[in-house]
């Protein structure tokens, strides 16, 4: 079967964008960008130097399709240079970089990290008591809508 390219709107964005300021929970609204390519990148600070991005293509099925997201946890240094920390393509593997001088982070993040991929949707392996205390705060709706898996 192939692969149709779809397109978000600037709406369906700004929507993703809320859910993912939610599930992350940032202070801050979140940096929309669309790539020349036609993917969405959604960028979020959750504590300086620490950011999370989000980056959804154009090929999935719709806009919200885990195969063509990817989640990155990165580090920004005074001058901008960015170095990724923690990456999840969407999958149940969580990969941390063992490269550069951020990786040692690492650990104190993976926990939300965890959290906020698997509200987003990865199929992330975790305990039944994990994801109950994932979900608290979110609504009955939003955790149906969002077709979590308990």
């Amino acid at each position: 079967m192939p692969q149709t390219q779809t397109t978000m709107t600037e709406q369906e964005a700004e929507i993703i964008a809320a859910r993912l300021k939610r599930i992350w929970g940032l202070s801050e609204p979140m940096d929309i960008l669309e790539s020349l390519s036609g993917y969405w990148v959604f960028n979020g600070c959750l504590k300086e130097p620490a950011f999370v991005s989000i980056q959804i293509k154009p090929w999935g099925i719709k806009p919200w399709d885990n195969r063509f997201t990817l989640y990155y946890l990165y580090y920004k240094d005074e001058v901008g240079n960015k170095e990724s920390v923690l990456v999840c393509r969407g999958t149940d593997e969580i990969r941390i970089n063992p490269h550069g001088g951020w990786g040692q982070f690492a650990p104190q993040w993976l926990p939300l990290f965890r959290r906020g991929c698997w509200l987003c949707g990865c199929p992330i392996e975790a305990t039944l008591h994990e994801k109950m205390e994932w979900i608290q705060g979110f609504t009955r709706e939003e955790i149906e809508a969002w077709n979590l898996k308990m």
